[in-house]
């Protein structure tokens, strides 16, 4: 009996251990969220309005310009610059320099690059230092980062084409989705394949996958508003909705599934975008994106349970990227940027978005709404960091600023003097 009663207490000590800490992290808010920023310590690549773009641990920069001998601004070169980012256990990186080929665009610099899977695709920019976008007649230059090749997408011959343009934003979507085909496909009945080893086939190289780019600087040096969205399957332009006012030559952008997120002059929008479908002999699969609805505009004012509103404030050259927290909880971070009088800013900001279906988010922000408390759901918060790190003047070539999936990134420093930058989170 002494036992029976022994297990019986042990049980019960335990149901009110895990609903005291079920009830912990129902009341526990998600927001401000906490950082560590790591510099990059042994890798230095001195150029400045590059393109940055992030894949399997590898960040790869490309164009912008760097110092000439005589102390000037000078194109850079047009190598793929490759630094490998630190991981798990290996807090140092290395470097590689992959030499431009015959099949490599011309040096430039404004340009753009979004990221479809293994693949950069970039667009537009300038090969003069006045900034006068090249004319390319809507080509998108696409490197491979698994065999490091590059190679060029020609729009169709009957499709619109955005007019060319130099610092401006771009991101990317991976739908519409492939044609689903599967190995067994053209076997005969009689010999069919084993349920086990049908597998899909892989999608073909540049066969789905949308790249958006919006604003810029013009030819006539006037500033665009408009949004464009490239479908790589059929290599056709379209235009999109643009932005609501108050709109930005260069809004910061970010892409969620088939949501696009805007940040622009202190007014975050975003709009839901949806893929066509078909399904005929030759599979199932999407076609282009479209708007599934108008712009919707972000209150500035929501906040969380604080008394006084937060909110990033008027800004611009500011990077917005989407992260994982995981248990289906998702964010954008907004990192740095400048006021519209041209100071450099160093904070992050966070902006929660809905979690993901049936998952341990979701499950938490229903409990908190249960009990009246807020959720902190399209809320932007301020970062807490661990370490206090700078980001430095984009006008200075002492530490260079980048460009994340096509949106100014400004490298931080643990000081101003300090020689130690980098570009990771």
């Amino acid at each position: 009996m002494a036992e029976a009663g022994a297990a019986v207490a042990y049980a019960a000590k335990n149901l009110v251990e895990g609903a005291a800490l079920l009830a912990k992290g129902v009341y526990d808010p998600t927001l401000p969220l906490k950082a560590t920023l790591q510099p990059i310590k042994d890798v230095e690549v001195p150029q400045a309005y590059q393109t940055i773009s992030v894949i399997k641990g590898r960040a790869y920069a490309f164009g912008g310009k760097t110092l000439s001998k005589s102390g000037g601004e000078e194109l850079a070169d047009n190598d793929m610059h490759v630094i490998i980012l630190p991981a798990s256990g290996v807090e140092s990186t290395d470097y590689r320099r992959i030499e431009a080929t015959e099949g490599a665009p011309p040096k430039r610099w404004g340009h753009s690059a979004a990221v479809v899977d293994d693949r950069i695709y970039m667009f537009g920019g300038s090969g003069q230092d006045d900034g006068e976008p090249m004319d390319e007649q809507g080509r998108v230059w696409v490197f491979n980062t698994a065999t490091n090749a590059w190679y060029a997408l020609d729009p169709h011959p009957e499709s619109k084409r955005p007019e060319p343009r130099s610092q401006h934003a771009s991101v990317a979507s991976e739908h519409p989705q492939p044609t689903q085909r599967s190995t067994g496909e053209g076997v005969a009945p009689q010999m069919p394949i084993d349920p086990a080893k049908e597998v899909p086939e892989p999608p073909a190289p540049d066969t789905y996958g949308t790249i958006i780019v919006q604003g810029g600087k013009a030819k006539s040096g006037e500033q665009l508003h408009d949004i464009w969205a490239f479908d790589i399957s059929s290599r056709t332009w379209a235009e999109l909705p643009s932005l609501p006012s108050p709109m930005s030559g260069s809004s910061s952008l970010a892409m969620t599934d088939k949501r696009i997120y805007a940040f622009a002059r202190g007014q975050t929008s975003y709009m839901d975008l949806t893929p066509g479908t078909f399904d005929d002999r030759a599979g199932a699969g999407e076609l282009g994106l479209t708007p599934l609805g108008p712009w919707c505009k972000l209150s500035s004012s929501a906040t969380s349970d604080e008394e006084e509103p937060s909110h990033p404030g008027d800004r611009e050259g500011a990077t917005l990227v989407p992260v994982t927290t995981g248990q289906g909880r998702n964010y954008l971070l907004l990192l740095g940027g400048q006021t519209p009088l041209g100071e450099p800013l160093e904070d992050i900001w966070a902006l929660q978005l809905k979690p993901e279906g049936m998952t341990a988010a979701s499950f938490k922000d229903a409990a908190r709404q249960a009990i009246r408390k807020d959720t902190g759901e399209m809320v932007w918060e301020e970062v807490k960091r661990g370490k206090k790190l700078i980001f430095t003047n984009a006008k200075t070539f002492s530490r260079y600023p980048g460009r994340e999936m096509g949106l100014p990134l400004r490298k931080w420093c643990s000081s101003k003097k300090s020689k130690s930058c980098g570009t990771s989170v």
